[in-house]
């Protein structure tokens, strides 16, 4: 392998400081909510000052590195102008919008959810390898399974019924948002894959392939760390909408508010590499 091949496959610094950056705001914030979790932060001066400081508290901190990955991707735009980062980027400005209303703003869960949906709107056009067309389809048919289940669930009194407008809007939103995402990284799972030119599966590998993003093992990795932040949120609010009344599902919602995290930054993170890391020798 010649120096240059070796120079060329060096991880640009901007990605180093992003991840050590990243990094240092995720153990920071486990901390304080491993704290919290377990009743300690009495005794803990530091949580005590950074949860005072309101800035510096963990609400507060997971928010700026969502921002972070808005801004590195933001930025790699400003300067590239090519499809992959505006896509990219365009999923981190949603994502960061819909994370504004679910941790700083909870009281309005209605547009953070929205803002999600679209969000997973564009990573199917994204697995669907930009085209616009099946990306419609499925989600004209997403948006009406999602409808009917709503109404099912209500009629059968599955979910609790609200006369609230706001609350059955957060229902059908939040079964369309968990349908797009399980839709999607059933997509996705085609690009672990590998290919079979000897046997001539070109249409496999074709499947396999379609995704916009460089590294699309690396995206379906990140996808699944999402959803389980996503199980974990479901987990916390599900007491909302169906009765349960059992000491395993109140040991499960205590762990899920320090799990939501521990799996949605580092899921965030690899979404954005996915889309942003060069393409090495021997990848597609």
């Amino acid at each position: 392998m010649s120096y240059a091949r070796k120079n060329k496959e060096k991880l640009p610094i901007y990605l180093w400081i992003f991840i050590t950056v990243e990094l240092m705001i995720y153990v920071t914030y486990m901390y304080i909510d491993i704290v919290l979790s377990s009743n300690e932060a009495s005794k803990s001066g530091l949580v005590t000052t950074l949860q005072r400081s309101q800035i510096l508290s963990d609400t507060y901190l997971k928010y700026y590195s969502i921002i972070i990955c808005l801004l590195v991707t933001a930025v790699l735009y400003y300067k590239n102008k090519t499809n992959t980062y505006a896509l990219i980027a365009g999923a981190m400005f949603f994502t960061a919008f819909s994370d504004y209303f679910l941790l700083l703003n909870p009281d309005r869960m209605v547009p953070g959810l929205v803002s999600f949906c679209i969000v997973h709107a564009i990573y199917l056009y994204v697995i669907l390898g930009g085209n616009i067309k099946k990306t419609a389809v499925i989600s004209g048919i997403r948006i009406g399974i999602s409808i009917i289940t709503a109404i099912v669930l209500t009629a059968t009194g599955t979910v609790r019924f609200s006369n609230d407008s706001s609350l059955s809007a957060v229902m059908f939103l939040v079964i369309l948002y968990g349908l797009s995402f399980v839709w999607n990284i059933i997509l996705q799972v085609p690009s672990i894959t590998p290919s079979d030119t000897s046997r001539n599966n070109k249409k496999t590998d074709a499947a396999s392939r379609t995704c916009l993003f460089p590294h699309p093992i690396m995206f379906l990795i990140g996808l699944f760390l999402f959803l389980l932040c996503d199980l974990n949120v479901m987990i916390y609010n599900l007491g909302s909408f169906v009765n349960i009344n059992s000491g395993l599902y109140n040991t499960l919602r205590a762990s899920s508010v320090v799990l939501m995290w521990a799996f949605y930054l580092p899921s965030q993170v690899l979404i954005v590499l996915s889309a942003i890391l060069p393409v090495q020798s021997g990848n597609h």
